[in-house]
């Protein structure tokens, strides 16, 4: 079952941060450097952050991740593999995908273990019906995103584990996607952030519900550190440009970027940019192929 769930009055109202004590051994070495309002706001970022992954990571021995090698899952992957004694790094993809690379290559970089959940068409076909009624939707869009997630929770199940953590939200609250770079003129910053509300609106009934729902039906315990409250407050708070610099924008999410490398991800990592997961997998092209089989 999903580990942390609350909806989103809740969140508005707020609740009481945890207090600093919690940042103990991983207190960002960012954060002493002199301050200035942006140090300022990444430092409240990792404190909020911190208080999340101590109250996720409490008392666990061992714990899966959904990775791909971008900064969202990395930055999950290494504040948890600081509090979790066994962290091992989860994705899935077709042979020769860009997402078994840069997992590959993230995980080095780590210096956390991965393991690889080879797709095939025949796979994917068998699985089509399974996740169409786990997510309630015959969505292609959806059905495309879910399948590669649902095989890397399968196959962390299978490996024994009953808790999974994911950086999903991160594209919400630090503007990550493409569509807010395409509206933002340069000064319009009120209309970004109303953009940014609907969105995240739409994000509990679309992706965190997808997402739950597949964790659910796998007996997985679902860790989403980005959605802590505080965090959430947080970032939210954070002015527009501090995320999206312009209208040539192509990399985004810079505050959450600055945020890593006060975790200490590389810069290889916390830069690098990354596509969405059913085209990095294989799984939006191997999908289409399996329609027009079955056609």
């Amino acid at each position: 079952m999903a580990f942390l769930q609350f909806n989103l009055f809740a969140f508005v109202r707020g609740t009481k941060s945890q207090p600093k004590t919690v940042l103990n051994h991983f207190y960002p070495k960012f954060l002493i450097m002199p301050k200035t309002k942006t140090c300022a706001e990444i430092e409240k970022l990792a404190q909020a952050l911190a208080a999340s992954i101590e109250q996720n990571c409490n008392a666990l021995s061992k714990a899966a991740v959904l990775f791909s090698g971008g900064v969202d899952s990395a930055l999950i992957a290494k504040a948890a593999s600081q509090k979790i004694p066994k962290t091992v790094l989860f994705v899935s993809g077709f042979s020769g995908s860009s997402a078994l690379g840069s997992a590959e290559q993230g995980a080095a970089q780590l210096g956390l273990p991965l393991r690889k959940i080879l797709l095939s068409e025949k796979k994917m076909k068998s699985a089509i019906p399974v996740v169409k009624k786990i997510i309630k939707t015959d969505s292609p869009m959806h059905l495309q995103i879910a399948l590669p997630i649902y095989f890397a929770m399968q196959g962390a199940k299978k490996a024994g584990f009953t808790h999974i953590f994911t950086g999903m939200g991160a594209d919400e609250l630090f503007l990550g996607y493409d569509y807010f770079r395409r509206a933002f003129n340069g000064k319009n910053t009120a209309a970004i952030k109303k953009l940014q509300k609907e969105k995240l609106a739409s994000f509990w009934k679309t992706d965190f519900k997808r997402d739950t729902l597949l964790a659910d039906a796998l007996s997985l315990h679902l860790h989403t550190p980005f959605l802590f409250p505080a965090f959430m407050r947080a970032a939210l708070a954070l002015p527009v440009k501090q995320n999206l610099h312009g209208k040539n924008d192509a990399l985004r999410k810079h505050a959450l970027r600055k945020l890593a490398l006060s975790f200490g991800i590389l810069k290889e990592i916390a830069f690098k940019r990354k596509k969405a997961v059913q085209y990095d997998s294989g799984v939006s092209k191997a999908f289409k192929n399996c329609l027009r089989n079955s056609a």
